[in-house]
């Protein structure tokens, strides 16, 4: 009896050895085999954070075996990075995939001698010093108020979807910008050199910045962000610091009257400026052609240049004035032919 036990026991325990052994055979024969590291690492989904940086802070690289590290400590050291909103780790064989969103971010700004990025949602995150040459990615914003840097994120996150890393990089500098009838606009210093002037209203159409790119001409343009009329205007630069509010009643009051508004004048005219003005840019016949007529034909004052001729011609009388000669003509239709008017 007692020899059965012990035969039991003792296989028993050999079973448990042998099975510790090949395990501990196979983890040891896993960490030296090179086919146990990853072979590939992809970040998905960063825009301020580069790959490595991604990669230091999970403690990842070539030389990691992916299959001791689980998915979610890795996930936990790279959520701990201030501007990452979450993150999934996937593993595939030799493959490990890092997808990453990141916290919507609009810019940044200086205070006390720190930096803060400023996010869509109006949340200011401090800035590791470590991270501080990814900024270039963003803009500047300047002397802005915290009750503006507010306003900036509300109007901003009306259009959330279409206001994308590649818009927000567009932009170099935010700035306050005051005008007559409006105290409370920005100005985006564009990285183009254009600038782009808006009310808090109006911003959200940044979006469409680059459909307007196209068309514009030379460099240095002034572009005003006008959400009312879903439009980007085009203006002068001299232009935004004066009233536009009154420059625009000023148009409609000229278009109510009938008037033309000429934007490079900055006036308005009426029609019978406009005759008044055709008559005095129209040729005046110089009185020494008809010095020699002796005629009542010197009172004609409605001549006419044809250019086609070369002569002057009168819609009153019908006569056509040689500017060679000083001579009279009328069209004879019998002839087909000028006759001189004696």
């Amino acid at each position: 009896m007692n020899k059965s036990k012990k035969s039991s026991f003792s296989l028993r325990t050999t079973t448990i050895l042998c099975v510790l052994i090949f395990a501990l055979s196979s983890f040891l024969l896993y960490c030296l085999c090179d086919d146990s590291k990853a072979r590939v690492l992809s970040c998905q989904g960063n825009y301020f954070y580069s790959d490595k940086q991604i990669y230091e802070q999970a403690h990842l690289s070539l030389n990691t075996r992916l299959w001791l590290i689980p998915s979610g400590i890795m996930e936990k050291e790279i959520s701990n990075l201030p501007l990452v909103d979450s993150v999934n780790v996937k593993k595939d064989e030799n493959r490990l995939v890092i997808q990453v969103k990141e916290k919507d971010l609009i810019g940044y700004y200086i205070e006390d001698d720190q930096y803060y990025i400023l996010t869509v949602d109006n949340e200011s995150i401090e800035l590791d010093k470590e991270f501080k040459s990814n900024l270039i990615h963003l803009p500047l914003i300047s002397d802005l108020s915290k009750s503006q840097r507010k306003a900036l994120c509300e109007a901003l996150k009306k259009d959330e979807e279409n206001i994308s890393h590649e818009v927000i990089e567009k932009i170099s500098q935010i700035v306050p910008f005051s005008s007559s009838y409006d105290k409370n606009m920005v100005r985006l210093i564009m990285r183009d050199g254009n600038s782009v002037y808006s009310s808090m209203d109006s911003l959200s159409m940044i979006s469409k910045y680059s459909l307007v790119l196209t068309q514009l001409k030379g460099v240095s343009a002034c572009l005003l962000l006008d959400s009312q009329h879903n439009a980007i205007d085009k203006i002068n630069c001299s232009d935004i610091t004066t009233n536009r509010k009154e420059l625009e009643e000023q148009i409609q009051a000229c278009q109510e009257d009938g008037g033309t508004w000429s934007e490079e004048d900055k006036t308005c005219t009426y029609e019978q400026e406009q005759i008044q003005e055709q008559e005095q840019s129209q040729p005046i016949v110089d009185d020494t052609l008809n010095q020699n007529t002796g005629s009542d034909l010197d009172a004609i004052n409605d001549w006419v240049y044809d250019e086609n001729s070369g002569w002057y011609y009168s819609y009153s009388t019908g006569y056509y004035l040689s500017p060679y000669t000083g001579q009279y003509f009328i069209w004879d239709s019998e002839s087909a032919s000028l006759v001189e008017v004696q």
